[in-house]
């Protein structure tokens, strides 16, 4: 593979500029495709704890719970017509869900435990679960999305089952959360269990082989066309994972197309890069390769631990989310690889070239002088 180094004029290359310094601005400011399920540049980490509500009692029409980012957060809707007030650790308001925008006591210690996923957070003298509350709008209603210590595991070492057993499900605790709808006491009940990890060894040596595939095709000298393959199956992947990033949480849609940015600017550059790789090759390459490289970190390596956990945060099945990101590594590793060859002016076809060390470096000479 050798590219052409035909002159082209300098606007070309001031946009081509211009857009390479705006992927590295998104790719350094867009949370990653995997990390995506929390407020806009929070990381939702997949585990092996699924954490899922059971009931509702008593049975309140109107009133929805669920657990959202892979069981790290709680979200409740009401439509009760009364206003829903979620306890805090002390029994004293935590959250009030009306018909208006929901609120937080500010004065309630959970309002701050519930800040970091280890509660590893200083509790401001003015917090007092005895104190009358004062109330603060924290979203738009009528329904609040929060992190629950009670639902999740808090330990930093796996329980006693896990550890002599880590194959088998467990199941950890029932938890509770208790609330008053209207008034009256409702108690949602939930688990938590441990699901076994898959492995990632195979998947990984997928990747691999998929990102040598790529090259290898690329050094036997068809490398525009396996560059077009690998960018859409790169593109494909990345549009998958977002699909599944956007429907697995419930945060505004602002926030989801802030949390998006950095693949759709990558998969913009793969898209641009191969529009354009016939007339202009090198700058083409440069675009292709920067794309693929941001894909693949933002939806490959960013989601590595989604190879090794049970719990992911996203809607896709576990196997459909696996399988984005290994083309993600390999075909956007693999594609960034060859268009940096490229633009390095190294001749690298191939084909047909004899195998002694003298004659290969003969042949390639002899190559890049005709091409």
């Amino acid at each position: 593979m050798t590219v052409g180094t035909r002159r082209r004029g300098p606007r070309l290359r001031r946009v081509l500029a211009a857009a390479g310094a705006t992927l590295a601005w998104t790719v350094l400011l867009a949370p990653p495709a995997g990390a995506h399920g929390g407020p806009a540049g929070s990381h939702v980490p997949a585990s092996n704890y699924r954490s899922r509500v059971l009931r509702v009692a008593p049975a309140v029409p109107g009133l929805e719970v669920r657990t959202i980012d892979a069981g790290a957060r709680l979200e409740l809707v009401n439509h009760t017509g009364h206003d829903v007030v979620v306890l805090g650790y002390q029994g004293e308001p935590y959250l009030r869900i009306g018909a208006g925008p929901p609120e937080v006591n500010v004065r309630s210690p959970a309002a701050y435990l519930n800040q970091s996923r280890r509660a590893a957070v200083t509790i401001p003298p003015t917090a007092d679960p005895d104190a009358a509350p004062r109330w603060e709008r924290t979203g738009r209603g009528p329904s609040a999305r929060w992190h629950d210590h009670r639902t999740h595991w808090m330990g930093d070492e796996d329980p006693p089952a896990v550890h002599a057993d880590p194959g088998r499900a467990h199941r950890i605790e029932a938890w509770k959360v208790p609330l008053l709808v209207g008034g009256r006491p409702v108690t949602v009940t939930g688990d938590l269990t441990w699901v076994p990890p898959p492995r990632p060894w195979l998947p990984l040596a997928l990747a691999g082989a998929l990102g040598g595939a790529v090259v290898a095709a690329a050094l036997a000298g068809r490398w525009r066309p396996t560059l077009a393959v690998a960018a859409a199956a790169l593109v494909a992947a990345a549009a998958v994972d977002a699909a599944g990033v956007w429907d697995s949480t419930a945060e505004p849609g602002g926030a989801k197309v802030f949390g998006l940015l950095g693949p759709l600017v990558g998969g913009a550059f793969v898209v641009g890069g191969l529009a354009v790789v016939r007339r202009a090759p090198r700058e083409a390459l440069a675009a292709i390769g920067g794309g693929a490289a941001a894909l693949a970190l933002l939806s490959g390596l960013a989601s590595l631990d989604w190879l090794s956990r049970s719990q992911l945060p996203t809607a896709l099945s576990p196997g459909v989310a696996r399988a984005t990101v290994v083309v993600a590594l390999g075909a956007g590793l693999g594609a960034a690889a060859v268009a940096a060859v490229g633009l390095a002016g190294v001749p690298v076809r191939l084909a047909g070239v004899p195998r002694s060390v003298p004659r290969l470096r003969a042949a390639l000479g002899r190559q890049s002088t005709q091409e």
